[in-house]
C-alpha cells in the first residue's frame, strides 16, 4: 500500500513538473514548415502539429527560432529540449528521442537556370559538380555516404542564404533544397529563387520530418508527448498543406 502511494505521488509530481516547468522547443525559420506570423509568433505546417501535441500533453513550453546550427547544438547539448523539423537518419537515430512524425519533405538538387552546362540525371552525375549544403543538415551525411568529398565537390555553407548567394556567383554548381521551401520563396518573388531550376529529385531523401527530444530528456515527458500525438493524430490527416497522407 505504501509503495503504491509513493508511485501515485511520483506520477502526480511528474505531471506537476511537466505543467509548470517551461520546456524549450527550438527550430529554424523554414517556410512553409516554420514561419513567423503577423503577431511575431511561430507558425507553419510543422508548428501547428507541434503546438497541438504540447497542448494535449499540457506541457508549458516556449518555441525559439535560431539559425539551424545553433538550434541543433542546443537540442543535442541541453536536456529536456525539443527540436523540429528534424530529418531522421541512421546517424541521428541514437542521438535523440523521437516523438512524432510531422510533415513529409521532398528534397532536390537545384542549379542556376542559366547554367546550361549542368545536367544531372543521377547521384553519380551530381558528383561531377560542386554541391553546397547548409551546416548540420541531414543531407550532409547522405552525400558523404554517397561519395561526395568535403571541400572537393561538397561545400558547407553557414545557411541556405549563403548557399543561394554562392550559386548566384557560380562559386558552386548545385544546392540541395526542399521543394516546398523553394516554391514558397518563388511565390514571394525572391529574385534569386526564381532563378533556381530543379534538376534532380533525391528520392532517398523523400522522408518525414520529426519532433524529437534531447537524449537525456525524462522518459516520462517523452512518453506523455508520444501519447498526446497518438490521441490527436487523427485530426491532422490532411496536415501540411493538404499534401500529407494519414499519419503512421
Amino acid at each position: 500500500m505504501i509503495y503504491r502511494l509513493i508511485f501515485v505521488c511520483c506520477v502526480i509530481f511528474a505531471d506537476f513538473v511537466h505543467s509548470t516547468e517551461k520546456v524549450q522547443v527550438v527550430t529554424e525559420l523554414f517556410p512553409p514548415y516554420q514561419v513567423i506570423n503577423e503577431n511575431k509568433g511561430v507558425d507553419g505546417w510543422s508548428t501547428e502539429l507541434v503546438k497541438a501535441i504540447l497542448a494535449e500533453a499540457k506541457v508549458n513550453y516556449k518555441i525559439d527560432i535560431f539559425p539551424w546550427p545553433r538550434a541543433y547544438r542546443k537540442a543535442t547539448n541541453n536536456s529536456s529540449t525539443l527540436i523540429y523539423s528534424l530529418l531522421r537518419n541512421k546517424q541521428r537515430e541514437n542521438q535523440f528521442l523521437w516523438i512524432a512524425p510531422l510533415c513529409n519533405i521532398e528534397v532536390s538538387f537545384y542549379k542556376n537556370k542559366y547554367r546550361q552546362d549542368i545536367e544531372v540525371d543521377s547521384l553519380e552525375d551530381a558528383r561531377n559538380y560542386v554541391v553546397g549544403i547548409g551546416r548540420d543538415q541531414a543531407e550532409f551525411e547522405f552525400l558523404t555516404d554517397n561519395g561526395f568529398i568535403l571541400d572537393k565537390n561538397l561545400i558547407v555553407a553557414s545557411n541556405y542564404s549563403q548557399s543561394r548567394k554562392m550559386i548566384e556567383r557560380n562559386r558552386i554548381d548545385l544546392i540541395i533544397a526542399s521543394d516546398n521551401f523553394v516554391d514558397i520563396l518563388r511565390s514571394e518573388t525572391i529574385r534569386s529563387s526564381n532563378e533556381l531550376e530543379l534538376v534532380y529529385a533525391i528520392k532517398e531523401l523523400q522522408q518525414e520530418l520529426y519532433l524529437a527530444a534531447n537524449i537525456n530528456t525524462p522518459l516520462s515527458l517523452v512518453s506523455e508527448l508520444r501519447g498526446a500525438y497518438e490521441r490527436i493524430k487523427h485530426r491532422f490527416v490532411n496536415r501540411c498543406g493538404g499534401r500529407q497522407g494519414e499519419a503512421q
